[in-house]
C-alpha cells in the first residue's frame, strides 16, 4: 500500500494480482478505521484506475527499475 500512496505517478498495472489484492485490503473496514477514510478512498480510487488500465499518460517505473 506504500507505493500507490507515496509514489502516485507509479503504475502497478503490470502486476494485476497485486493491485487486486491491495484493493481488497484497502476496502476492508478495518483499513479505513486504521488509516482514515480519505486515505482509504484515495487508494481504492487509484487502484481501480490501475485495474481498468487507466492512469496517467506517462508511466513511471517503481524505484526506477520496474
Amino acid at each position: 500500500m506504500y507505493a500507490p500512496q507515496f509514489f502516485q505517478d507509479v503504475d502497478l498495472s503490470r502486476w494485476p494480482n497485486i493491485v487486486r489484492y491491495m484493493k481488497q485490503c484497502a476496502e476492508r473496514e478495518a483499513y479505513g478505521d486504521a488509516f482514515g477514510s480519505k486515505v482509504q478512498t484515495y487508494l481504492i480510487s487509484a487502484l481501480d484506475e490501475m485495474m481498468s488500465g487507466g492512469g496517467k499518460d506517462e508511466k513511471k517505473k517503481l524505484f526506477g527499475m520496474f
